[in-house]
């Protein structure tokens, strides 16, 4: 008999099946142009508490209490969680599944089975207790997968996280600047109010002494009601501004009823931040956590694809139990009572009326939405950070255009009134000059708003604001 001089093993080399994730290439430029007017440049590195550059103590006090009471945020922490905890499910099912079970029953057996029931008994009590041990064999790189779809869906809901957090800062110093703004135009409501009223108490006295026609005086009434309107509607704008700070600081209800916001800064004491230097590099948008999470989700849906892969192909499990049976239960515990068995099981699906071809279809699409998707980040952060930039540097030309027309209708209010006390001109001259006023004043205002504004989009759209997950334990030893 020949003897076999060469053994020939059986070995299985596992893989996983499905797509590999590679970062799609995206054109974007290598960097960002800016413009400069001599001012002091600003570090490229953009600083996680931007918002101090305003120099605002309570303005950062509103953004530390928003930070740890708003309900969003809370919101976005706990799926976070969620995420987390559906990774260690997806974890361990790389470990074997032990189960115990144990039974105390009395059963009656048909007297034509194969297992009849003793003679002289109509039914028979049964003990069992014992282990049940399962493991599948990720052969095909299902449970990998699974586990690689799990964390990247961990990654993407804390880079979600990441941007509730940017967008709420930014929306909590927005509404601070929108309630300074409206606190500025009230103050000059008022002012304008106050000086409309003693213009008409002036002329009323003057029409009632026959110096001035009821046209002139039924005018500068028409005007101080008017001036009057004006406030309470701006003093309805403050309440609402103060309203949605509170929602956005997590207030309570009592809170947002009984107490009122504190002010800090006045619109014209908050420092405009330096210009950003001629040119930022590209790569500060990889920091946008927006653009993060959708990657995160296209890798998840990649990963997704493998795992509806592998249902084409047979799971091999190891089974195996043991424990002790017995119909007394005084010999449970006896040498005879012992039973175990232990195998190799293997499932492939054969028909299933094409549904594992749809599954990976499902997968395929929804992968397809997702790189749709991270693309369409990517346009819309290279979008904002352009209008940003181009608020960010126009707004200052405005700024100081404004302030001379300022100027220039105050000088053209002052020769309207000396004009009319002289008699060279009507009132409505007067009126017209006051009105104009008014009306740049709070366009003054609005655009100082606007600027401090883009200057928070700016931010926004470079991904400041927020702490890198990579660089904390978040997600770090999941």
């Amino acid at each position: 008999m020949k003897k076999l001089s060469v053994l020939v093993p059986f070995v299985l080399s596992a893989c996983a099946v499905g797509p590999d994730y590679k970062r799609e290439k995206t054109e974007v430029p290598t960097s960002l142009p800016t413009i400069t007017s001599g001012e002091q440049e600003m570090k490229e590195a953009i600083d996680v508490h931007w918002w101090r550059i305003f120099e605002d103590p309570r303005l950062e006090d509103l953004v530390k209490f928003a930070v740890e009471k708003n309900l969003d945020l809370e919101v976005a922490l706990a799926r976070v969680d969620e995420a987390r905890a559906n990774l260690g499910i997806a974890k361990a099912d790389f470990f074997p599944s032990l189960d115990l079970k144990a039974l105390a029953a009395k059963e009656k057996v048909s007297e034509n089975g194969p297992l009849a029931t003793p003679l002289n008994k109509e039914s028979v009590n049964v003990y069992q207790l014992g282990v049940n041990l399962s493991y599948e064999i990720d052969l095909w790189g299902k449970i990998r997968r699974a586990n690689e779809a799990a964390r990247a869906e961990l990654w993407q809901s804390d880079f979600n996280r990441a941007n509730v957090q940017l967008t709420l800062v930014s929306q909590v110093v927005s509404t601070y600047f929108l309630m300074s703004s409206l606190d500025l135009q009230l103050a000059i409501a008022r002012d304008t109010y106050l000086s409309r009223k003693n213009s008409y108490e002036l002329i009323d006295k003057r029409y009632k002494g026959g110096l001035t026609s009821e046209l002139n005086a039924r005018q500068a009434e028409s005007e101080m009601h008017a001036a009057s309107a004006q406030v309470a509607n701006l003093e309805d704008s403050v309440n609402r501004a103060e309203s949605a700070l509170a929602v956005l600081l997590g207030r309570d209800p009592k809170e947002i009823i009984e107490s009122p916001l504190v002010r800090g800064k006045s619109m014209r004491e908050l420092a405009v931040p330096p210009k950003l230097p001629n040119l930022l590099p590209s790569t500060l948008l990889e920091r946008r956590p927006d653009i993060a999470a959708a990657e995160q989700q296209l890798i998840a849906a990649n990963a997704r694809i493998g795992v509806a892969k592998a249902y084409y192909f047979p799971s091999f499990s190891l089974l195996g139990s043991f424990g002790v049976e017995s119909t007394d239960l005084k010999n449970l515990f006896q040498g005879p009572s012992q039973s175990w068995n232990f195998g190799l099981g293997l499932a492939m699906p054969i028909f299933n009326g094409g549904k594992t071809g749809y599954l990976v279809e499902a997968a395929t699409a929804r992968q397809r939405a997702a790189l749709a998707q991270y693309k369409k980040s990517i346009q819309l952060a290279f979008t904002e950070v352009r209008n940003a930039l181009k608020s960010y540097d126009t707004g200052r030309n405005a700024i100081e255009a404004q302030k001379l027309q300022v100027e220039a209708v105050k000088r053209n209010l002052y020769l309207a009134n000396l004009r009319y006390k002289n008699g060279q001109s009507p009132y409505l001259e007067v009126l017209d000059a006051e009105r104009q006023l008014y009306s740049v004043q709070l366009s003054l205002v609005q655009s100082q708003q606007a600027r401090l504004v883009s200057v928070v989009d700016l931010y926004k759209a470079l991904g400041g604001g927020w702490a890198n997950p990579e660089s904390n334990n978040t997600v770090k030893n999941n």
